[in-house]
């Protein structure tokens, strides 16, 4: 359209008609500056609240982080220490059994020397009682 029919148009149009159509067009331009405003606003508040989110998510990532960090440290610790305590257990076995060999030793001596002693008491009563040992 050209603006001579948009200007006889206009003029067609009464006073009220266009007064009222340009209130109603201020009310819609309001109303959406309204909701403009109310959506940044609720946008910021997202926007705040996902940063708040994301540190606290890396936060918590950091600390799993952490905690699986200090776990594996505890589980390298207990392997460590099951293998030194099998270390010492063996050791132990090892000594036990040269103790045992040892104590078996000093216990065939003793067996032996108590066995002699024995013959020659014997001995010594037979020959106080005198009794004599049979020829032979």
């Amino acid at each position: 359209m050209s603006s001579s029919k948009i200007n006889s148009q206009k003029e067609n149009v009464p006073h009220d008609e266009n007064s009222a159509i340009f209130q109603l067009a201020s009310d819609l331009t309001s109303r959406i500056d309204e909701r403009v405003k109310f959506l940044t606003e609720k946008q910021k508040e997202i926007e705040i609240l996902t940063k708040e989110l994301s540190e606290n998510a890396l936060e918590a990532s950091h600390r799993l982080q952490i905690i699986e960090n200090k776990t594996l440290l505890h589980e390298k610790f207990i392997e460590e220490s099951k293998n030194k305590l099998q270390d010492i257990g063996i050791k132990t076995d090892n000594i036990a059994l040269r103790l045992g060999h040892h104590d078996n030793r000093w216990t065939q001596i003793f067996d032996s020397v108590w066995k002699i002693l024995l013959m020659c008491v014997a001995g010594y009563i037979l020959y106080k009682l005198g009794i004599q040992a049979p020829p032979g």
